[in-house]
């Protein structure tokens, strides 16, 4: 079992990875932003994050950003975006380690087969 963290401000979105996840035996944990990811992330260990780029408050960039810099359980943990807006996050996350992209709409198929390969490259 994997402890994930979604996060996303569409809870469309949050219904669809959660269910998925916890159907396959995993634990999802919800934020709706990256400000909010940010200040779970800074004491809960995660196996992955899963993450929109574009939100309010805070988007996937700066969360991103703001793991990496930050000594903290999360640090170097692999983080899976998706997003519509996938050249952005690219700029915003270029040179960032263990940072994979994903497009939407999301393909269920897709998502698990790139949590899978991050996982088992993580492991």
């Amino acid at each position: 079992m994997k402890k994930i963290l979604c996060v996303d401000d569409e809870k469309f979105i949050h219904s669809i990875v959660s269910d998925f996840f916890q159907d396959g035996g995993h634990e999802v944990c919800i934020a709706k932003n990256g400000l909010d990811a940010f200040l779970m992330a800074i004491n809960t260990q995660f196996d992955l994050i899963l993450t929109d780029y574009q939100m309010p408050i805070m988007n996937g960039g700066g969360l991103i950003q703001s793991l990496r810099e930050k000594e903290g359980p999360n640090k170097g943990t692999p983080v899976i975006v998706i997003s519509a807006f996938s050249e952005p996050a690219k700029r915003s996350t270029e040179g960032l380690e263990n940072v994979h992209f994903l497009g939407k709409p999301i393909i269920l198929d897709d998502l698990k087969s790139m949590v899978d390969k991050t996982l088992e490259g993580f492991a």
